[in-house]
């Protein structure tokens, strides 16, 4: 029954939010982003269900308020959180909404509940290692057409789709060292001119501001500019860019991770609606397994995956010591392996009433599944003690060991369906 009913360890907050996650493509900046969200907002108010809305341009909410990761700060990201009406179903406002959405062209959007646990940015997301790019890339498409096959899964991308244009400076040592020029005055120049700097951080009503040194603005001619820009010289006059250095046009990936120092590439996707994020995972890891991977490049998991493997290894742990101790205490007990072993050997049999009751339900394996069981486990340890010391003493009266535990069952039937009844 466990493959039906599948594993959600971290449920959905009980809370009447929905966040709207928004991105427009590179490079319009913070102006524009701003003027989009403001339309978002506008079409979001028009619904009967929506009593109040919010938003964060430039980044996102903090973890602590609404359970998810905050993304990285850019000026094409946004985030739109969504107060419901009380009594609204979060699961149907956010289909609504993202409907509304899909009105809106030239902007990557997604729509999701709260969740209990720790924050992710992403429910699924699986992380390619290697060192060469081109190889990187061809993996991540691989794994997305997989994705993209499962049902429930939307927004399939990973981080070296999107590109930027760049202009790569390329330094000709030769008339460089004639002009008394070295490739750290160069790029000490450049740096100074087109890159942003944090020249200092002050704070002000116990809020940590930053003083950043912007960079010049752009005219209508920005490689003609930047061909011309004035590089010091160890004589203490100045050439052009373009007397010892050529500009070239390329296009650059727009992002790039690395994780324990190695190159890598992510591939992320969200889920709609009810899809468990354990079914997608435990199909995709089998599709990968089966891939011929090359020397040197590898998977893993990360996102809500990852951290459900994190607390299942440590809760995994807690049940071992905890199942050492009750072994402990049985044998102080009853002074008996025999008798200890027959108890923990009746452990088990728990799951006889989870796993039908969470599939007649409809409800996946969780933290909260996981918290029933283990409290049922206490309450079926407890009745066996008190099972296995009736039969001991009616054997002690003189009575055969089948007909002690028949008639110990027949004593402690009452209070286990009491107890049940009452739990």
């Amino acid at each position: 029954l466990f493959p039906r009913i599948g594993l959600q360890f971290f449920p959905k907050a009980d809370k009447p939010f929905a966040v709207v996650s928004i991105e427009l493509p590179s490079g319009p900046g913070e102006a524009q982003t701003s003027q989009t969200v403001s339309h978002v907002l506008k079409a979001l108010r028009k619904h009967p269900f929506v009593k109040e809305t919010s938003a964060v341009i430039g980044g996102g909410y903090p973890p602590i308020f609404i359970g998810r990761a905050t993304p990285y700060a850019s000026t094409d990201l946004a985030d739109v959180l969504v107060r419901l009406v009380p009594g609204y179903s979060s699961q149907q406002a956010t289909r609504q909404i993202a409907q509304t959405l899909a009105e809106f062209p030239g902007i990557r959007s997604h729509v999701e509940e709260l969740y209990s646990g720790p924050p992710v940015p992403h429910p699924i997301m699986v992380r390619v290692m290697g060192d060469d790019y081109k190889v990187l890339r061809a993996y991540a498409e691989d794994i997305k057409t997989i994705l993209r096959r499962e049902p429930g899964t939307i927004n399939v991308r990973d981080n070296l789709s999107e590109t930027l244009p760049t202009s790569r400076v390329e330094l000709d040592a030769d008339r460089a060292f004639r002009h008394g020029v070295t490739a750290a005055q160069v790029g000490a120049t450049l740096r100074w001119l087109y890159g942003e700097d944090k020249i200092w951080e002050y704070c002000e009503d116990r809020e940590t501001k930053q003083v950043v040194l912007e960079s010049l603005p752009f005219t209508e001619e920005p490689l003609l500019d930047l061909e011309q820009t004035s590089i010091p010289t160890t004589s203490g006059t100045s050439i052009p860019l373009f007397a010892v250095a050529k500009v070239v046009q390329s296009r650059g990936y727009a992002e790039l991770h690395r994780r324990n120092s190695r190159r890598i590439v992510e591939i992320t996707s969200d889920v709609t609606g009810n899809t468990l994020v354990s079914k997608v995972v435990a199909h995709l890891r089998g599709e990968l397994d089966r891939t011929s991977w090359t020397p040197g490049y590898s998977y893993t998991f990360g996102g809500q995956q990852q951290e459900t493997e994190n607390s299942f290894a440590q809760l995994g742990l807690a049940a071992v010591f905890a199942l050492v101790i009750i072994a402990v205490l049985l044998l102080l007990l009853f002074n008996s392996f025999r008798l200890t072993a027959i108890i923990l050997c009746a452990v088990p049999f728990v799951l006889i009433g989870v796993l039908p009751g969470l599939a007649f339900t409809g409800n996946p394996f969780g933290f909260m599944a996981f918290l029933g069981t283990v409290a049922l486990l206490g309450v079926y340890v407890n009745h066996k003690i008190y099972f296995v010391d009736r039969a001991l003493e009616l054997m002690r009266r003189g009575q055969g060991l089948s007909d002690a535990i028949a008639q110990a069952g027949m004593d402690r039937i009452r209070p286990v369906v009491l107890t049940a009844l009452t739990a």
